[in-house]
């Protein structure tokens, strides 16, 4: 299944994304997980950076964040979309507070998986390691 891409001039170089078992060109069957996906629900998010150690991460997302939380336009459902975009708006207002640092990894065009981790605790004007 490809997604539907704009017929506009301005779009028409968008890539588009295919979701589901894929027939290479070598005859051999790849098994995409590139589709995106809601992998953690507010709840969870907020369960997580309760109880999580320095370091340890969480995979929040994987698809392209800026595409996939807005309705209309995600890939995703409504409903989904929608609390993706709760996810990630508290995800950012963790990292805003210091508590976590957001990664994330290219996985190919169009998919990304993103992180939490959990940032390290720092006394009051501790400095930063490297900076002066």
């Amino acid at each position: 299944m490809t997604t539907k891409v704009p017929s506009s001039a301005a779009k028409r170089d968008r890539p588009t994304f295919q979701c589901g078992p894929e027939l290479l060109v070598d005859g051999s069957i790849r098994d995409d997980t590139s589709c995106p996906r809601l992998l953690v629900r507010l709840p969870d998010l907020e369960r997580w950076l309760g109880g999580a150690l320095p370091g340890e991460a969480l995979d929040y997302h994987r698809g392209f964040l800026a595409l996939d939380r807005v309705v209309p336009g995600s890939r995703l459902s409504k409903e989904d979309a929608e609390e993706l975009d709760r996810v990630a708006t508290a995800a950012l207002a963790a990292a805003e507070a210091g508590r976590v640092h957001l990664l994330q990894r290219r996985n190919d065009v169009g998919d990304y998986t993103y992180y939490a981790v959990i940032a390290r605790c720092r006394t009051a004007g501790a400095p930063r390691r490297g900076r002066s």
